[in-house]
């Protein structure tokens, strides 16, 4: 039996069991941002998976590292494609540095599978690390794999609970606008942050292609401008409050007439902007003073309905009673669909 599965969608397979034994990750990544998490909170934020079951079901990015040959074997037998892998570099001592090993058996595994089996690959940049012409060395050797379906760069994601860990130095608008000038590569994809972090236009969606790093959230800005600028929009907007990550703050300030209220996240570090990694206590503390209907991404809940600090939904409600708080997809259109149809005028994005 063979099934094509794409990234999100069901396979429409039910296992009779679970996978069991899931291989952990046994690197010590200099910017792990599970490393950067606080102590005390649910046991699963603290699991490193690094299980190819894991990256071709579900779309788990995955080094290679910590698999076998007879795992490279097992991908290659049964087409196991295609896989999401965190590739970094392919320069030898660049990765071993990242990856905080003096072994990397993941840069032959990769070899092995390039001709083989489709692969979309993550970069987490650090910068003085893996960025500039050892970027670019990469980049050109990976953009002429016909495998390598996507690659998607993304900035290092630095928490305020960083003791004992490596120094890095965090992004600036400098740098990322340099960045962005020198990155014109075939289906190669920065994220988001870079464009917003350097205070540039985010590209047309043409820049994007079909989005294939979309689930990796680069797009996704785009993605919620084109949604809403393609619907008329009706009813009043003032009497919602949309709650949003500093970073995604301008663009929906951008596209919708209503108050939006940017979260500064305390509880992992202010420069951690994105709305997925926004606490529900910080929520509380900021919103205190507030009253009507307040919308709230999907993307800052897991699918047990709590946040990052592990407040759930039930308790955030309790803490704002003033508040009714509708949880809304975070996607352009069906954010529309679900949230603004009915909405009086229509919202120009920039």
């Amino acid at each position: 039996m063979q099934t094509r599965l794409f990234k999100g969608d069901n396979s429409g397979l039910d296992f009779i069991t679970p996978i069991k034994k899931v291989k952990r990750c046994q690197n010590k990544c200099i910017f792990c941002f599970i490393d950067q998490m606080p102590k005390g909170l649910r046991k699963s934020l603290y699991f490193k998976d690094d299980d190819y079951r894991l990256s071709f079901l579900h779309g788990n990015y995955i080094t290679l590292n910590n698999l076998l040959d007879k795992d490279i074997e097992e991908i290659i037998r049964f087409k196991i494609s295609p896989l999401y892998v965190s590739l970094h570099s392919l320069i030898p001592e660049i990765r071993r540095a990242l990856f905080g090993v003096k072994d990397d058996p993941g840069l032959a595994f990769f070899r092995k599978l390039a001709s083989k089996i489709d692969m979309h690959i993550q970069i987490v940049l650090c910068t003085g690390l893996n960025d500039g012409q050892s970027l670019i060395k990469t980049l050109k050797e990976l953009t002429k794999m016909p495998k390598i379906k996507s690659i998607g760069i993304v900035p290092v994601g630095l928490s305020k609970h960083r003791q004992g860990l490596k120094d890095i130095r965090p992004w600036t608008k400098e740098l990322a606008a340099k960045l962005i000038n020198s990155i014109n590569y075939p289906k190669t994809y920065l994220a988001d942050e870079f464009f917003l972090l350097a205070e540039k236009p985010l590209p047309l969606a043409s820049y994007y292609d079909n989005y294939p790093q979309a689930e990796n959230g680069i797009g996704i800005a785009r993605q919620f401008l084109d949604g809403v600028n393609s619907k008329k929009l009706r009813n009043k907007l003032s009497e919602y409050i949309i709650v949003t990550g500093q970073l995604a703050s301008p663009i929906i300030s951008s596209c919708l007439n209503t108050k939006v209220v940017s979260i500064k996240n305390h509880f992992l570090g202010t420069s951690i902007t994105v709305a997925g990694l926004v606490a529900g206590r910080d929520i509380a503390n900021q919103l205190k003073k507030e009253s009507g209907i307040m919308l709230l991404p999907d993307i800052m809940l897991n699918e047990d309905n709590l946040f990052i600090d592990d407040w759930s939904l039930g308790k955030l409600r309790k803490s704002l009673p003033n508040l009714e708080i509708i949880v809304v997809p975070s996607k352009g259109e069906l954010f529309v669909d679900t949230t603004i149809s009915g909405f009086s005028g229509q919202a120009k994005c920039r």
